[in-house]
């Protein structure tokens, strides 16, 4: 059960402005942390999206996350696999509402692939409130196979006694993750996409992450993501897809409340350059 001194104890790792974004933060880190220290789900499982690219690769976290998106690399039933998920997380994360099997169209063209998509809510009351928060979980069911090797990451939690550990994670290689966060990035219009790109290619070049960023090798694997959807995309149309983004005001201030309070606030445009020529300079014609 989470206490008032777990919360002063990790606010210091999740330096939210509201006690509620810390609980959440802070039952994120523990969910996966059981997720992945399941021996079974462990084996099953793999994780990518922002939470665990700002929380292990990226660490400590730049902007808030509120999910848990993971890929199932191993064959299981979605029903066996959500009992045992709702067994390990439901005294973590709270309350499960009833899981869903959903098409979600995560390729940029091809709307007759899409992905299958396990997603649970958890809810949770956090502590002095009254209203419900939820946290969402997303198994995406037939994107198994990956291009480079998975990795072991490691990332912060709090124990029962409110001391700091370390959890181990499984996850996808930096490159392949900011590969499929490209895919984000032209399959959305979210500038939480442009800022994880950017971000990443920041810290690298600064030393600042023990995964180093390789723009070619990120999109090498973007336009593997592609090629398994039967599509294609140069730097040209990339570059294309990113300026029509730029014209658009919910795009350019997704970041606003999302940022972690003691960095700078986020340049839309110089991050555009950026990735420009870190990432999309790499796409071949």
């Amino acid at each position: 059960m989470i206490q008032q001194s777990h919360l002063t104890a990790w606010q210091s790792h999740a330096p939210w402005p509201r006690r509620s974004q810390i609980e959440q933060d802070l039952r994120l880190s523990r969910g996966v942390a059981a997720i992945f220290a399941d021996p079974l789900l462990g084996e099953y499982l793999a994780m990518r999206g922002g939470t665990v690219l700002h929380k292990a690769h990226l660490a400590p976290a730049a902007r808030y996350s509120e999910d848990i998106d993971l890929v199932l690399v191993k064959t299981m039933d979605a029903d066996t696999l959500d009992r045992h998920l709702r067994r390990v997380l439901a005294p973590v994360l709270g309350q499960p509402a009833d899981s869903l099997i959903a098409d979600a169209w995560l390729s940029i063209r091809n709307v007759l692939r899409p992905s299958r998509i396990l997603r649970t809510a958890y809810r949770f009351v956090p502590l002095g409130l009254r209203r419900e928060e939820t946290i969402k979980v997303e198994v995406n069911l037939n994107e198994s196979a990956s291009l480079y090797p998975l990795v072991g990451v490691e990332l912060d939690t709090l124990d029962d006694d409110g001391d700091v550990v370390r959890a181990t994670a499984r996850s996808y290689d930096i490159n392949e993750m900011l590969g499929t966060k490209t895919r984000a990035l032209m399959q959305r219009e979210q500038g939480r996409d442009l800022f994880d790109l950017f971000h990443a290619w920041q810290l690298s070049e600064a030393g600042a992450t023990p995964y180093a960023v390789d723009g070619a090798k990120a999109m090498e694997a973007f336009a593997w993501y592609l090629e398994k959807e039967g599509a294609h995309m140069d730097a040209d149309e990339a570059n294309t897809q990113l300026a029509e983004r730029l014209r658009k005001r919910a795009f350019r201030r997704d970041m606003d409340t999302l940022l972690r309070p003691s960095l700078p606030r986020f340049d839309v445009d110089a991050a555009a350059a950026v990735v420009r020529e870190a990432y999309f300079k790499h796409l071949k014609r």
